[in-house]
């Protein structure tokens, strides 16, 4: 009997886990307007992390709090951030879980990039630089 490879690997493939697949369903931009657009985007990034503390299923690190890379594994409540910084541009960006309370195995994310513009777009824009 000559069974074509799909159907002889579908018991094995019916045991495995399911890829999980990221989907977007909701992307918001904002410009941040203000004297001071470092003091505006930190405290932005401050309300970004009030948001992921209440899903987070614990504290965030000291390190979250300082606006700086960080890793808090928690099983379906993960959040990271990653900074790069330097005389050019200013990234921090944060990506947190939140599990539906509906759906089991589906979890919302929310990926937070908050740039500061390179130079010469902030030259552009009249922002600080």
């Amino acid at each position: 009997m000559n069974k074509r490879f799909s159907e002889a690997l579908a018991p094995l493939a019916a045991r495995m886990p399911r890829a999980v697949k990221d989907i977007e369903i909701l992307r918001v931009a904002a410009q941040l307007d203000g004297e001071n657009y470092e003091a505006a985007m930190d405290s932005a990034r401050r309300e970004v992390l009030g948001w992921a503390k209440n899903r987070a299923g614990g504290p965030l690190p000291p390190e979250a709090w300082q606006l700086q890379e960080f890793d808090l594994p928690r099983g379906g409540r993960n959040s990271s951030a990653v900074r790069i910084s330097n005389d050019e541009m200013d990234l921090w960006a944060l990506r947190a879980e939140d599990p539906d309370r509906n759906v089991a195995d589906r979890a919302g994310k929310l990926r937070c990039p908050s740039p500061r513009p390179p130079r010469e777009v902030a030259s552009d824009l009249g922002l600080p630089q």
